[in-house]
């Protein structure tokens, strides 16, 4: 799980030094699931995603660790979102 083309990266430098990948074929774009979930047309990096969903934009970025764990309180926080979203959709009366 990453925001992005990380998989696609990480693949390429396994591949160029020889290495067979660690990870299995389960991979979930977080960004492409923000995009679908806004119904946003274009692509959105961490940055803006982590602003749209009320996070801190501000995070020592393309570091890995810092990365990783600001796109898991972004998933966090789109999970949040879905579910309230589906929660209160249920809590209404049927028309």
């Amino acid at each position: 799980m990453a925001w992005g083309a990380d998989r696609r990266a990480l693949d390429e430098e396994f591949s160029r030094n020889g290495l067979e990948s660690p990870f299995s074929e389960a991979w979930c774009d977080l960004g492409l699931q923000f995009t679908l979930l806004s119904g946003r047309d274009a692509a959105v990096g961490l940055a803006t995603g982590s602003e749209l969903l009320g996070l801190d934009p501000e995070w020592e970025r393309h570091s890995g660790v810092a990365d990783a764990v600001q796109a898991a309180k972004a998933w966090a926080a789109l999970a949040t979102t879905v579910r309230n979203s589906i929660a209160d959709a249920a809590s209404r009366p049927s028309p």
